[in-house]
């Protein structure tokens, strides 16, 4: 369901979603190494701006929760409650960790991991799915699958300023390494456009069409955007400027969850659990 990279580069962490763990695969070629038990379905992770921790969701709808682990001495640590339905988790560029969820009375939470401490709270809306942070610190853009909107938050207030109309079904969100553009796809029936939005102007700007049931989202650099496309067993790469597709890479299975590192990108097969990768 998701990848993160360690600070240096060299482990691609997987959330292992259909077992309790999550794994540490070598990127140079992905062999695992090791797995870590966090007691609940992981759907979710992130790394520490340290790279000792790692913050994971878990549990789907039964037991959401929130899995504090130590990378290094490879144990859980702790759990707290981050809210109904905890989804998403990311850390700020500033190192604060957030997290979005709660269904139907959805919520950005900033946490203190450490403490256990929920140390703010944004009231949403309905069912928020991808979160991610504008280059600079200065948002939070918050999916949210049940409204066809992109919540736009301010970090230094924890208000929102901004709902950004779009397509049904927002699902993952990718803000653009440079400038006022961010990017989502979206899940819903016959889903095949990933929206452009110009955080701004508060407003979808245009649409990339891409392959049928896109999800994750990633930038290689400012001139490449991978959309892993699980209907068609592929990943395609744009540029984002011009919206034009450079390439489409076949993956097979279900790509999902996509993590680029310099030119090199990482993908996991949501069917199969495997992992791929391949020069952007």
């Amino acid at each position: 369901m998701a990848l993160a990279l360690s600070r240096d580069g060299r482990t691609v962490w997987a959330a292992d979603t259909g077992t309790t763990t999550i794994s540490a695969h070598r990127a140079r070629d992905l062999t695992r190494v090791r797995s870590i038990d966090v007691g609940d379905s992981p759907l979710d992770i992130a790394i520490s701006p340290t790279g000792r921790d790692a913050l994971v969701t878990t549990g789907f709808y039964d037991r959401p929760d929130l899995a504090v682990v130590d990378l290094v001495a490879g144990k859980l640590i702790g759990r707290m409650r981050a809210g109904a339905v905890a989804r998403s988790v990311a850390f700020a560029p500033d190192g604060t960790a957030y997290v979005a969820g709660g269904a139907d009375q959805g919520r950005l939470l900033r946490i203190d991991p450490r403490r256990g401490r929920v140390e703010a709270t944004v009231d949403l809306g309905s069912n928020p799915r991808g979160l991610a942070f504008t280059p600079h610190g200065r948002y939070a853009l918050v999916a949210l699958n049940g409204q066809a909107q992109v919540v736009v938050v301010e970090l230094a207030t924890h208000e929102v300023v901004g709902r950004i109309a779009t397509a049904p079904f927002p699902y993952l969100v990718a803000a653009a390494p440079q400038g006022a553009r961010a990017y989502v796809s979206h899940n819903g029936f016959a889903a095949d456009h990933v929206s452009v939005l110009d955080i701004r102007a508060g407003r979808a700007v245009g649409s990339l069409t891409v392959g049928p049931d896109p999800a994750g989202l990633a930038f290689a650099g400012p001139n490449a955007l991978l959309v892993t496309e699980r209907g068609s067993g592929t990943v395609s790469v744009f540029d984002p400027r011009s919206g034009r597709r450079r390439r489409r890479v076949t993956t097979g299975g279900w790509p999902r969850a996509v993590a680029v590192r310099g030119r090199r990108a990482f993908v996991a097969d949501e069917q199969t659990g495997q992992l791929k990768a391949f020069g952007v």
